[in-house]
């Protein structure tokens, strides 16, 4: 998965859904700095897409970024998510609230 989803993004580095898929597979592999410097590339707007905020959430809580993460994490609200994304906002918010 991870290789076809490094190739669709270097295809259209500027389509938030291959990067934020590439990110996700870095981020799984360990390579949290990488997923981030994938998300760098988009434009702010593209980050506050519900289906790209809710893995740059996820990125971002796991790299220790608590209040960035519980930002774009929100932007997921009222969202049509997956059952499987629904679990891992939850997830990841329930961590985020904890001291």
């Amino acid at each position: 998965m991870r290789t076809m989803a490094r190739e669709l993004n270097q295809k259209e580095p500027g389509d938030g859904s291959f990067a934020s898929t590439y990110a996700f597979a870095l981020y799984q592999t360990g390579d949290t700095a990488g997923a981030l410097r994938v998300f760098s590339a988009l434009f702010p707007e593209q980050l506050r897409d519900p289906s790209v905020a809710l893995y740059y959430g996820v990125i971002l809580a796991g790299a220790g970024h608590k209040q960035e993460a519980a930002a774009a994490l929100a932007k997921t609200g009222g969202a049509k998510l997956l059952p499987e994304e629904k679990a891992l906002v939850e997830s990841v918010q329930a961590n985020l609230a904890r001291p």
